[in-house]
């Protein structure tokens, strides 16, 4: 990795902290109470504007907490509010109102001493910048630091201690990103190539709590709508060639729903960040997108084309609350793909396992001209993580190119481009994905892509 931003090829655009915005705006302390259930004990420096406590309490304490040593989600806030980040935004004068990424962890101390056996205590941090889950580790010692000293210091400490970070944070433009992503490579540059590929593009800094030091890894090629621990590959592993039912799915505004019974929320919000990082970038995604969802809140399900994640099994007999429903059984690695006609005439859908229906459950998605370029693009997708042993790098590019693809498509349609001198693939593409495209095109994802 380079040790110095220096070793850039340019000089990048931005730098943190932007318009003087912290790193951290919040830090929330929840704990599990025997008498009143999920409390927020703590709120720090204030209590955040239009969210009750109780909101808070039950996405900070997700289900099934209790039985685990240690588990973690993704809080998002003010999703009706700018990107901070973003390159339209960035130089603008502006108040308070901005989209808020927020991680938290959540840990279980058993101990037969106290009633319950076990105490169960979660602290969040709320920011700005989308690089939030960089400071998980930190986020962890302090949660280990209040079950030792259950003061309200331990926020305030945290606080203070993670925005007097100074290292000077690079912040790319979006087409910096793009280059990042392909590696940057000219006959110019005497560094070897492997130094402009985008594991390359990492900063890390340190940053010093409690007495601790911690590397700070920072992913600068990701966009605004990548974050937490993202691995396409595995999602690949799980649904094999039905994963482009969950990319044709979000690409065209579906209600898509992850469901996995006692599974970590962490895990459920893995399934999820990898699934929205199947097309975002380019199309911004980052508004509709709930890592672990809930029964204490269910306005979600008024978003248009929600992507969400949730580990009671009650979402998913609730057929008219989404259009695609991804039941997981991650601890086997599999996973069912279904549409609302497909899960009412499954009979036999709890005598049957996942491992049966992972890899075909596609007959209705088979109906669609589409099916053809993305069966032959995911077949050589497949093809180049098994038999090549390409990377995660490399099958996010598929993946963005194959998207960037389709949004070409809707825009040479719009502005009635005449495509005759296009080649034979390319005219292919677009027989083929038209229909789809068109439905891209009423729907709200299309507002979000760049032009």
């Amino acid at each position: 990795k380079m040790e110095s931003i220096d070793e850039y090829p340019w000089n990048l655009t931005y730098k943190y902290p932007i318009n003087g915005k912290k790193l951290v705006d919040y830090v929330l302390l929840a704990e599990f109470d025997i008498d009143t259930g999920s409390t927020l004990r703590h709120k720090y420096p204030n209590e955040i504007i239009g969210y009750k406590d109780d909101y808070f309490a039950e996405n900070m304490l997700p289900d099934g907490a209790h039985n685990r040593d240690k588990d973690y989600n993704y809080i998002l806030l003010n999703r009706d509010k700018i990107l901070l980040e973003s390159d339209t935004t960035i130089n603008e004068s502006i108040n308070n109102d901005y989209f808020l990424y927020g991680v938290n962890i959540v840990k279980t101390k058993f101990d037969t001493s106290v009633r319950r056996g076990a105490i169960v205590k979660a602290i969040a941090i709320f920011s700005p910048y989308h690089f939030i889950d960089s400071f998980i580790d930190v986020l962890e010692e302090a949660l280990d630091n209040y079950f030792i000293n259950s003061t309200f210091d331990v926020l305030e400490n945290l606080y203070i201690s993670l925005n007097n970070l100074t290292s000077g944070i690079k912040l790319p433009n979006d087409l910096e990103r793009c280059l990042m992503r392909r590696g940057v490579v000219f006959d110019q540059f005497s560094k070897p190539i492997s130094a402009y590929l985008p594991e390359s593009w990492y900063q890390t800094t340190s940053l010093s709590y409690n007495n601790k030091s911690f590397d700070i890894i920072i992913p600068l090629y990701r966009s605004l709508n990548e974050f937490g621990n993202i691995n396409i590959i595995k999602l690949i592993q799980i649904f094999g060639e039905s994963i482009m039912r969950i990319y044709h799915g979000i690409i065209t505004n579906q209600r898509v729903l992850f469901v996995g019974y006692n599974h970590a929320a962490s895990d459920i919000a893995q399934i999820v960040l990898s699934s929205v990082a199947l097309v975002s970038p380019p199309i911004n995604t980052i508004t509709r997108v709930y890592a672990y969802a809930n029964f204490s809140d269910l306005s979600f399900l008024e978003v248009p084309g929600y992507i969400a994640g949730a580990t009671n099994p009650m979402f998913q007999q609730k057929d008219s609350w989404w259009d695609l429903l991804c039941i997981l059984d991650l601890p086997n690695n599999t996973a069912i793909v279904y549409n609302k006609d497909e899960y009412r005439n499954d009979d036999k859908r709890n005598q049957s396992t996942a491992s049966t229906k992972s890899s075909n459950n596609i007959n209705v998605y088979d109906d669609y001209s589409h099916v053809r370029s993305d069966s032959k693009f995911i077949s050589n997708v497949i093809s180049g993580i098994n038999i090549n042993n390409l990377n995660e790098y490399w099958v996010k590019q598929q993946f963005y190119d194959y998207t960037t693809s389709l949004c070409r498509i809707l825009v040479d349609n719009n502005n009635h481009t005449n495509t005759e001198n296009y080649n034979e693939e390319s005219k292919r593409l677009i027989t083929n994905n038209i229909a789809r495209c068109m439905i891209l095109n009423s729907s709200t994802s299309y507002s979000s892509i760049p032009t």
